[in-house]
């Protein structure tokens, strides 16, 4: 019970962060050093998540983290991507034609399946390099971060009409 207390409170604060996040998006649109450092707080956010949870030892982290860190680098170009296309929509939202929801459609699509190539990859080398009970703690748990994160930018965006 204690645990999953400190995973709620671990989750409640990565949510915080999204939603400031996507809030001063909106209001300091184009300000590319302030979401940089917000990028750096929910990559915080997330280390301690991971390191509170996952429990490791001294030679399992030093197996862990070199293939989790490779995990978020990828896995930050594709947050980047989703980044650009939330920015196209909301650019669009008022004009949004029906080339554009298709493109738009088809790019979340392939966002979002590379997401989970990224995920299931990281499950193998983790599966591989330590046992696959600890590989799924982990991808399970960057899915749950993923899944917070996900709920507080889409609370923001508006459907399309």
């Amino acid at each position: 019970m204690k645990r999953l207390s400190m995973i709620a409170i671990c989750l409640v604060g990565l949510a915080f962060l999204a939603s400031t996040a996507v809030q001063a998006q909106a209001v300091m649109a184009g300000d590319e050093m302030f979401i940089e450092m917000l990028k750096h707080d929910i990559r915080e956010a997330r280390t301690e998540v991971m390191t509170s949870v996952m429990k490791l030892s001294a030679e399992d982290a030093a197996v862990f983290w070199p293939i989790y860190n490779a995990y978020r680098q990828k896995a930050s170009v594709q947050a980047d991507k989703e980044l650009a296309q939330i920015n196209e929509y909301a650019g669009a939202y008022w004009s949004l034609t029906n080339t554009q929801a298709a493109d738009m459609a088809k790019n979340f699509f392939e966002i979002e399946n590379k997401r989970l190539a990224l995920l299931e990859e990281l499950y193998q080398e983790l599966a591989k390099a330590m046992t696959p009970v600890q590989a799924m703690k982990a991808a399970q748990l960057e899915y749950r971060l993923d899944l917070v994160l996900n709920m507080q930018i889409v609370n923001e965006l508006p459907m399309v009409e």
